[in-house]
């Protein structure tokens, strides 16, 4: 699936619809755009886990990666970003971006596998769950 995603969206919840949309509930996502805001995440520790949470304020240049993942109630979008405004670059985990001029996103739909997410007791954290199906 490509997409892309507009001034003033928000990038995660956009391909999380445009996912559940399309069906594809495990997957691989990338893309490049731009930000006017954005929330990112840097672990700390584990366990428990502990986030430093960092707001930024653009415009940013982005470039990400994720996947996507099976849940109870559709699925979840978990994306990595690289956010950079003039000199200073960022990288972490994305909570959230508001878009400023343009996403394009590209998710790659794996088949003939299930992916969740369970709680790994050693990392505090919910860690996928590979299932294959044959």
């Amino acid at each position: 699936m490509v997409l892309r995603v507009k001034p003033g969206e928000e990038l995660i919840s956009r391909i999380r619809e445009e996912c559940v949309r399309a069906g594809i509930k495990a997957g691989i996502i990338t893309g490049i755009g731009s930000l006017k805001t954005a929330k990112i995440g840097f672990l700390e520790r584990t366990p428990p886990p502990e986030f430093r949470e960092m707001e930024i304020d653009g415009p940013l240049e982005l470039m990400f990666v994720g996947n996507v993942t099976e849940e109870r109630e559709g699925v979840r979008i978990h994306l990595h970003a690289t956010v950079s405004k003039g000199e200073k670059t960022f990288f972490g985990h994305l909570f959230n971006g508001e878009i400023f001029t343009t996403a394009e996103v590209f998710v790659i739909s794996l088949e003939g596998v299930r992916i969740t997410r369970k709680l790994d007791e050693s990392t505090g954290l919910e860690e996928i769950d590979i299932d294959e199906r044959k």
